[in-house]
C-alpha cells in the first residue's frame, strides 16, 4: 500500500512540476527581457505584496566574479552568493536575494549583473559569530544563539520587542518510547521514556553573509541520524530549521520542541479554513500550516510545511515528525525524511502577529526562474492595436485587509482557455466581521456569488465597479465568486482600457470591435 502510495504521489509531483514550468514559461516568453545582465522572473502565487528572500540557479557563460541582483529601476537587491560550480560548457551559481516588492499573484522581473568585487557594499543584515560555547545568529529582527555542546537553540531574543522569546532549550528533537499494544498506526500512546538528543557529532557554521545564516546540527541516535539547518534569512522575523532525517527506528516517536516564554497563552491551531482553540493538555491533535500559544502581549507560532500533528502542555509546543509503529508496515517512515518548519515570535496574539499570513508565505514561496533573452510579444496573447510585451512588473489579483486570504483560484472549466469564467474563494480568518476590498487587473465583465459547489446564489454581500469589489464577510466566513474579465489583464497596460483593443472573437461571448 505504501509503495503504491509513494508511486502516485511521485507521478503527481512531476505532473504538478511539469506544469508549473509550462505556466511560468508562458509568462517570462511574454515579458521583454533583451539588454544586459541575466533576466530573472519572480512570480508571487499570494494575493498580497511580499518582499521575501528568494533563492535560483544561474546558468552563466563564465565564473562570476561578484553577482549583483537589480530590479528593472535599478534598484540593488541584497545578494548572496551561495555556491558556484563549472558543469559543462556552463557555471552554475547558486545565488540567494531579496526580492523586493513582488506584486500581489503576479511578477517582478529583475536581473543579475557579474562586477567587480570591492564596489558598493551593503550592509550585512545577517551574520554569525561565536566562541567555542555558542554560535550566534543574527539578523535586524532576532539574535539566535546555538549552543555548540548540545546543538540546542538556547536563546532566541526578539529584538523589537525587547523580550525573550524561549523559556528552555529550544529545537530539541525527542525519541519518545510509545507503549507496546496500545499504539497503533491510528492512535498514539507514548510512555513517560523520553530521550532529548543532545550528542551533537558536528555544529558548524554554513553560511554567513548578507542575506543568510545558517548554522548545522548534526545529531546521532541509535541507528538514526538527523542534520538540522537553523537559519535566519534578512527580511524574515523568524528563525527556519530545514531537517533531514535518517530514520531507522521502531516503538518509537521522533517530536520536536521549543518551550516558549508566554504565560498563561491560549492554543490555537490552524484547520482547514480556519482556526481551532484547544485545551493545552498535552493530547496530541492535527493542525495544518501552524501552531501558536499566544496571550493578549506576546506569542509564539510554529510554522511547518509538511507535518500535521502536534501538542502543547503549558507553554511547550512540540510538533510530531515520524513514528516507527510496524502494525500496518513493519518498516513504516524507515528511510529519509527531508522537511522545513520555523519559529515565529510575534506581539500580540496570532491575529495582530500575522500569524495566517506568515504560514501562508512559508508553504507557498516567491518561485524564481532564469529567462531567455527576447522581445515578449508572441501569439496568441496579441490583441489588435496592442504590439508590446508585458509590463516588467504585474500583479493580477490583490486583497485587503490582512484577515481575508484568498484561498483558491482557478479556472472554471480547465479546457475553456483564454475568457473562461475563473473562480476565486476568499476566507475571513481572524473572526471578525471584516469588508474585504478585493483589486483585478482589469475590469469586470460579470461577477456572481456561488455556494461551495459553484452554483450561483442570491447575494447582497458585494458590490463591484469596474476593477474593484468590495465583499462583506461574517465572522469565520467562506465565499466563493464566479467572475469573467472584460479585457485580458494585459490590455490596459499604458492605459488602453477601450474594447476597442480588443480583437473581435478574443473572448468567449464577447465580439468586441
Amino acid at each position: 500500500m505504501y509503495e503504491d502510495n509513494d508511486a502516485d504521489y511521485d507521478r503527481v509531483q512531476r505532473l504538478m512540476e511539469s506544469v508549473l514550468d509550462a505556466s511560468l514559461a508562458e509568462i517570462a516568453a511574454r515579458l521583454d527581457t533583451r539588454g544586459e545582465g541575466v533576466p530573472l522572473v519572480v512570480c508571487n502565487p499570494l494575493a498580497w505584496t511580499r518582499s521575501e528572500p528568494v533563492q535560483l540557479t544561474l546558468r552563466l557563460s563564465a565564473s562570476p566574479k561578484c553577482l549583483v541582483i537589480r530590479d528593472t529601476e535599478g534598484r540593488t537587491m541584497l545578494t548572496q552568493t551561495l555556491c558556484v560550480r563549472q558543469e559543462g560548457h556552463y557555471w552554475q551559481a547558486d545565488v540567494l536575494f531579496l526580492a523586493r516588492d513582488v506584486p500581489a499573484l503576479g511578477y517582478r522581473v529583475f536581473r543579475a549583473w557579474d562586477e567587480e568585487p570591492g564596489g558598493r557594499r551593503h550592509e550585512n543584515r545577517t551574520h554569525v559569530v561565536g566562541t567555542r560555547d555558542i554560535l550566534v545568529l543574527e539578523n535586524e529582527f532576532l539574535r539566535v544563539t546555538v549552543n555548540r555542546h548540545t546543538g540546542h537553540i538556547a536563546s532566541i531574543l526578539d529584538k523589537k520587542a525587547a523580550r525573550e522569546a524561549l523559556a528552555g532549550p529550544g529545537n530539541v528533537l525527542q525519541a519518545i518510547a510509545e507503549i507496546p499494544g496500545r499504539s497503533t498506526a491510528w492512535m498514539i500512546a507514548l510512555s513517560d521514556q523520553v530521550d532529548e538528543l543532545c550528542r551533537r557529532e558536528a555544529v558548524e557554521v554554513v553560511h554567513s553573509g548578507p542575506a543568510q545564516a545558517t548554522v548545522r546540527v548534526g545529531t546521532r541516535y541509535r541507528d538514526s541520524y538527523f542534520s538540522q539547518d537553523i537559519t535566519l534569512y534578512a527580511g524574515m522575523p523568524r528563525v527556519d530549521v530545514r531537517l533531514q532525517a535518517d530514520w531507522y527506528e521502531r516503538d518509537s516517536c521522533l517530536k520536536v520542541a521549543f518551550p516558549v516564554a508566554v504565560e498563561g497563552g491560549q492554543a490555537t491551531f490552524e484547520a482547514p479554513l480556519g482556526t481551532v482553540v484547544r485545551p493545552a493538555d498535552g493530547a496530541e491533535v492535527p493542525a495544518q500550516r501552524w501552531t501558536d500559544v499566544s496571550n493578549a502581549e506576546y506569542g509564539v507560532s510554529l510554522l511547518n510545511d509538511c507535518r500535521y500533528a502536534f501538542d502543547v502542555t503549558d507553554n511547550r509546543l512540540r510538533m510530531t515528525i515520524v513514528r516507527g509503529i510496524p502494525d500496518l508496515d513493519p518498516e513504516a517512515d524507515v528511510g529519509h525524511h527531508d522537511l522545513r518548519y520555523a519559529l515565529y515570535p510575534h506581539q500580540g496574539d496570532w491575529r495582530q502577529g500575522g500569524t495566517v499570513r506568515q504560514g501562508w508565505a512559508f508553504n507557498v514561496p516567491l518561485i524564481a526562474r532564469q529567462a531567455l533573452r527576447r522581445a515578449g510579444v508572441i501569439a496568441p496573447w496579441i490583441a489588435r492595436g496592442i504590439n508590446h510585451a508585458m509590463p516588467p512588473a504585474f500583479a493580477f489579483l490583490e486583497v485587503e485587509p490582512e484577515n481575508v486570504v484568498l484561498a483558491a483560484f482557478k479556472l472554471e472549466q480547465e479546457d475553456w482557455g483564454p475568457g473562461s469564467p475563473v473562480i476565486g474563494r476568499f476566507y475571513e480568518t481572524a473572526g471578525q466581521p471584516t469588508e474585504a476590498q478585493v483589486s483585478f487587473a482589469a475590469p469586470f465583465m460579470m461577477l456572481e456569488e456561488t455556494n461551495h459547489l459553484e452554483a450561483p446564489i442570491e447575494s447582497d454581500g458585494f458590490e463591484w465597479k469596474d476593477n474593484e469589489v468590495a465583499i462583506r464577510f461574517r465572522p469565520h466566513e467562506i465565499k466563493t465568486f464566479r467572475f469573467r474579465l472584460a479585457i485580458p489583464a494585459f490590455a490596459i497596460y499604458e492605459g488602453r482600457k477601450h474594447r476597442d483593443d480588443i480583437a473581435p472573437g478574443f473572448l468567449p461571448g464577447f465580439e468586441g470591435g
